[in-house]
């Protein structure tokens, strides 16, 4: 996981729970829309639509998902921020359409 200040993104890789995300970004200026429980996984969270205590805020997390290389059925691989359509579908339904390893997140100050 990182984060990169130029573009405000959070990258994080597959199998992170929201305690290791916030843990590693409790030294920095961002958050990002997660779990109220640690021990969630980010992907199945983030791809069921997300409800974070900032939902009020920001939105559900799936709307914070700028981008996520997919894994298609027929075993492509393509990043969904090139298919707009997929992009979409992936936030809310996402675990449907192919298997996620994570990528970039929004930051929120």
């Amino acid at each position: 996981m990182h984060y990169d200040s130029t573009t405000n993104l959070v990258h994080l890789g597959p199998g992170q729970t929201w305690h290791k995300v916030y843990s590693k970004l409790s030294s920095l200026p961002v958050t990002v829309l997660g779990g109220r429980v640690g021990y969630v996984g980010v992907g199945g969270f983030t791809l069921g639509g997300g409800l974070s205590y900032l939902a009020n805020m920001y939105g559900v997390a799936a709307d914070s998902i700028v981008d996520a290389q997919v894994v298609l059925a027929g075993g492509g691989i393509v990043n969904a921020k090139d298919d707009e359509e997929l992009l979409f579908a992936l936030k809310g339904a996402g675990h449907a359409f192919g298997g996620t390893p994570f990528s970039p997140f929004a930051g929120f100050f």
